[in-house]
């Protein structure tokens, strides 16, 4: 059997992965509902949760345009603790970044979007957040008590972009 190798067949297979990753995350707070255009999303909002939009954009970029939309904090939920100066699944002297600004994830997220990079944050959804003055959060999803203290203004361990 062979298997297709098209991009957007690929981003749409890509795209249901995230919306039921974010119905499961609406269903956990107990929020509104699930959206993938952003601009829809920006008139449910507060409550809402973004997943994937359409094939070419990000839910990084999704998330970025929304919260540029609303004036809203990106809370980018992934599988680590903090942002670090290098990859920790490959360099176990990786460092934890608390507070960067947009130039410093620029240069740590590169400038040009690849399908499949590992960024914690995607070149282009990095571009609009610095022109758009975005404050971005990055902290494990998988800690819920963490979430819920960034979530409620508490202190919380994970890395801050502004």
């Amino acid at each position: 059997m062979k298997f297709t190798k098209d991009a957007e067949q690929l981003d749409w297979a890509g795209i249901a992965a995230t919306r039921l990753n974010a119905e499961m995350v609406r269903a956990a707070l107990g929020w509104k509902g699930v959206f993938s255009d952003p601009h829809e999303a920006a008139e449910n909002f507060p409550h809402v949760v973004c997943s994937g939009w359409k094939p070419g954009r990000t839910t990084d970029y999704c998330s970025a345009l929304l919260a540029s939309l609303v004036d809203a904090v990106v809370v980018n939920m992934t599988d680590v603790d903090h942002v670090y100066d290098k990859n920790p699944r490959e360099h176990s002297d990786a460092k934890p970044i608390e507070k960067m600004d947009w130039e410093r994830m620029t240069g740590l997220c590169g400038r040009k979007h690849k399908p499949g990079i590992n960024t914690p944050f995607d070149p282009e959804a990095c571009r609009l957040a610095a022109e758009k003055k975005l404050k971005v959060v990055v902290l494990n999803g998988r800690e819920l008590k963490n979430l819920a203290a960034c979530l409620e203004g508490k202190r919380f361990a994970g890395t801050t972009i502004q």
